[in-house]
């Protein structure tokens, strides 16, 4: 068993043709060697967004790719909106509830979505 192993001298991993290429001229020009050229017509590969992505505050994503909104405040303990195929969709949910409840509107409502355009909050019979 080696306590001390041989710390790693390679080069770390191109993610890209140009990184790949920069790397081994930065080598080959170290050691006198032939440096090499990017193909004719080549066009940096730009990648697609993560599907991960970050969901709004109150919103999990379930592995159906539904989106989930809870709530909680106003004298209620966190329960369930719903779930809701667009952001969008889930935060006029979030805020209808949000009215009905008394609580602030979602940081992520727009700026047309106004309280005017929600509807009145219910209210119990005494």
């Amino acid at each position: 068993m080696n306590l001390h192993p041989k710390p790693r001298t390679s080069n770390p991993r191109a993610n890209t043709l140009r990184a790949a290429v920069d790397a081994h001229n930065a080598e080959a020009a170290k050691y006198g060697k032939e440096c090499v050229v990017y193909p004719p017509g080549y066009v940096e590969f730009e990648a697609p967004a993560p599907l991960t992505q970050s969901m709004p505050k109150h919103m999990t994503r379930k592995p159906n790719g539904a989106i989930r909104v809870r709530i909680s405040g106003g004298g209620v303990t966190q329960r369930s909106v719903g779930s809701f195929d667009t952001v969008t969709a889930a935060v006029s949910a979030y805020n209808v509830e949000a009215v009905i409840l008394g609580i602030p509107l979602h940081p992520d409502t727009p700026v047309a979505h106004t309280p005017a355009d929600l509807p009145p909050p219910l209210r119990s019979k005494p």
